[in-house]
Order: C-alpha cells, then structure tokens, then sequence
C-alpha cells in the first residue's frame, strides 16, 4: 500500500517534478489568430490535446522566426502535453514520432523526460481516475479552472523499470488501436444506415432484390 494505492514492491512512488527534465508551457504569439499561417511549425493548443492522443486537425501554424523566439516551449516526438487551464484540462497525451518539432501555446504544458521515463506510460497513468483526480483536485480560482507548474511538478504516480513501462504503454495502445478501429467501423454502418433508410423509405431502392438475398 502506498498513499496512491496498491502496487508491487519493486515499483517506486514518484513526482513528475523528480523525474522530468524541463517543465513549461509557450504564448500566444503576438497578433493572436492573425500571425497563424496555413504552413509552417505546428502549434499546439489545447483543442489538439485530446486523451491520449494528438490531433492535427486544426492545428494551428507559426513561422520559423515565431517558433524560434519560443524555444524555451519547441515541442519535440516523445514529449509529454497536459492541458493546464480552461474546460479540457487534464487532457493529456505524448507526442508521437511523426511529430518532429512542434510548439505550445500557454495553455499546454509540455513537460520532457529522461530515456528511462516513458512517456507514453505516464500519458496513460494521468488519463487513469488515480491521475485525473490528483489533476483535479490541485484546481484554483473560481472563474477559471487552471494548474501551475507546482502542482503538474507534484502529481505522483506508480513508477516501473523502463522495461515495464513500455509494456504496458504497449498493451494499452493496441487496445486504443482495437478501439479506433471499432469506433471507425461503427461511423460507417451508421452512415449506411442512414443511406439505406432515406433510400428504402423513399421508394427509391426495390425491396424485392434484397429480400431474396437475405433468404
């Protein structure tokens, strides 16, 4: 038993702050909206952060020169990105390999971890109810829901071997795969439901061909 729950005893209890090497979040660049550009270096704010994963959708671009005046928050593949204010904090997901360099805005803290840290495990233990209530719980103010770099610094969690880790990171990326996959298969039965509904209500599809099929 530890003070965040059940665990094996090889595995240590350990701050964020203990085990990240640099801690911080960027700006909006001067001119807000205006300065963004259709290409470039991707900006990452907190509507790109979603569960576990990051989405480029609507991602925003800065220049080159921008990007470079935000040095202290460039973004690299393997990082960690938390949502720190506003409605979707808490979010949380690691940057992936086909993301090579990238920056944040003020309201993503990006947060950097030595070779033994996965961050893909740690994404996955603060998207957990034991991280996302040590997340919650460390709120302030009453207009505004936000975290400050003390309180993302002082979130515990379980730690394995590195070995342990990326297993487990593993596992459980295959199961969010299996999800995607699922969740795309249902969107297109969905759409041809849809399809089958308008077309048969209207007459316009033959009842009879489909009926002999399906006999």
């Amino acid at each position: 038993q530890t003070e965040i729950g059940e665990m094996p005893e090889s595995w240590e209890v350990v701050k964020i702050g203990d085990i990240s090497s640099t801690l911080g979040s960027g700006v909006t660049p001067r001119g807000g909206e205006k300065s963004y550009l259709s290409d470039g270096i991707p900006l990452i704010r907190s509507q790109n952060v979603l569960m576990n994963k990051i989405s480029l959708d609507d991602v925003a671009f800065i220049s080159l020169d921008v990007h470079r005046s935000m040095n202290r928050s460039e973004v690299k593949s393997g990082d960690l990105l938390l949502n720190i204010t506003g409605a979707s904090i808490g979010r949380v997901a690691y940057v992936p390999k086909s993301i090579k360099v990238a920056n944040v805005n003020q309201h993503v803290c990006r947060i950097r971890f030595a070779d033994s840290i996965s961050s893909g495990y740690i994404s996955y233990f603060l998207s957990y109810p034991k991280g996302q209530s040590q997340i919650m719980g460390s709120q302030f103010g009453t207009t505004r829901q936000g975290l400050n770099y003390g309180n993302v610094r002082a979130i515990k969690l379980p730690l394995p071997v590195i070995l342990e880790q990326n297993q487990i990171a593993g596992i459980l990326q295959a199961c969010d795969s299996k999800i995607a996959a699922l969740e795309q298969e249902a969107r297109l039965l969905q759409e041809l439901f849809r399809a089958m509904l308008e077309e048969l209500m209207s007459g316009r599809l033959p009842v009879g061909p489909m009926v002999e099929d399906a006999a």
